[in-house]
């Protein structure tokens, strides 16, 4: 995960580099980066972008390092990931790649994604055991940061996407 100290001068270019989910947590914590009236640039510093929105900027920068640590708790290895969903404890996998890379290749047993079922998912016991994949990771940990949001206590995401998730399937 990111490596970058954030203060109230690091620009938005490198906070986005560093730490992808601190667009979720602009948005969800202050209301910003959400819209063009509620947008940034990349070159502004947290501190340009708390004064412009009539924010704090030292409450942005500890509300996004929080939002880092809560997601961190959401990721799993591809890995482990692995190992959960075959043990038998009833762990679902759900894929988040469109139907033709689904169709293209995936993990066996996974359960492919579609509004009719993200709907019923989210009706499924809030301690319901999900791993969530993407392509690269990033939609899949906005997905788990969504639901554990609305009180899923046992969603997590695989590291580095379907193909970290692949290569460790491979060398199973």
């Amino acid at each position: 995960m990111a490596t970058l100290n954030i203060n109230k001068n690091t620009v938005m270019s490198d906070l986005i580099a560093a730490y992808p989910g601190a667009r979720r947590a602009l948005f969800k914590g202050f209301h910003v980066g959400g819209c063009q009236s509620c947008g940034f640039a990349e070159t502004d510093t947290i501190t340009d972008v708390a004064t412009k929105h009539d924010k704090d900027a030292q409450a942005m920068v500890s509300y996004i390092q929080d939002a880092h640590q809560r997601e961190a708790a959401l990721l799993i290895s591809p890995q482990d990931a692995l190992a959960m969903f075959r043990n038998g404890s009833g762990s679902r996998m759900i894929d988040l790649r469109s139907p033709g890379e689904y169709e293209a290749s995936h993990i066996e047993g996974a359960e492919p994604i579609s509004e009719s079922f993200a709907e019923e998912i989210m009706t499924w016991p809030k301690d319901s055991s999900i791993i969530l994949y993407c392509q690269d990771g990033q939609g899949s940990m906005n997905a788990a940061a969504y639901m554990s949001d609305y009180g899923f206590t046992r969603v997590q995401c695989v590291d580095g996407g379907y193909p970290a998730l692949a290569a460790a399937h491979g060398a199973a």
